[in-house]
């Protein structure tokens, strides 16, 4: 890996794999225990995606409104960021995938036939996109076994599709906005949520 990945972030967390490096490309998949995320400086571009558990998750400084993170959430963090500390109120597994700076650089320019210059990933939050969860599983299921001879390959064609991806739905030149999940305000939030911890052996309706 010849890039600098800020993990001091998640030091409160548990690593449940080794990690996967690659030149471009860093995975962890960890747990992310209740607490706080430190606050930090990006220093590439990171892209966290829930694979399982259910929790609040609160900035500090307000940017977002509570975001209920369940299984196939994410969020986006772009390099150079100064991300705020960050209290998740329960146990989270994530896949956390870091990527290069010059992953989005290229893309733009290849793909785009812009100025990579011009190009500037958007902070989200809170956003359910199927194509990152997918990822973000076949990554997970990846570090749980042996390596093999096309994980390489497997990873410099993903970082090349989530560059794409990301710049076609997360950045100041993409022709739609990410799709959001529809927010409760925080207060109702919370009350949804520590029903179903208290409750998740039960059958819950909706109703309820």
């Amino acid at each position: 890996m010849s890039f600098p990945v800020h993990i001091h972030r998640y030091e409160g967390s548990t690593q449940l794999h080794a990690p996967l490096e690659w030149p471009n490309m860093r995975i962890e998949h960890r747990l992310l225990n209740p607490g706080f995320l430190r606050p930090v400086t990006c220093t590439c571009t990171t892209v966290s995606v829930a694979l399982a558990g259910s929790a609040l998750a609160r900035w500090r400084d307000g940017t977002f409104r509570p975001v209920a993170v369940r299984p196939g959430i994410a969020t986006l963090q772009p390099n150079g960021l100064e991300e705020t500390e960050v209290e998740i109120t329960s146990p989270v597994e994530s896949l956390l995938i870091f990527l290069a700076p010059s992953v989005t650089a290229s893309s733009a320019l290849g793909d785009y036939d812009i100025d990579p210059a011009r190009v500037e990933l958007v902070r989200t939050a809170g956003m359910s996109d199927p194509l990152l969860y997918e990822v973000a599983a076949a990554f997970r299921d990846m570090g749980s076994r042996s390596p093999e001879s096309t994980d390489l390959l497997f990873a410099e064609g993903a970082s090349c599709m989530l560059a794409a991806h990301l710049i076609a739905r997360y950045s100041n030149i993409c022709s739609r906005p990410a799709t959001l999940l529809p927010s409760l305000p925080g207060h109702k939030l919370k009350r949804v949520i520590d029903l179903v911890e208290s409750r998740f052996a039960e059958a819950i309706s909706l109703s309820e």
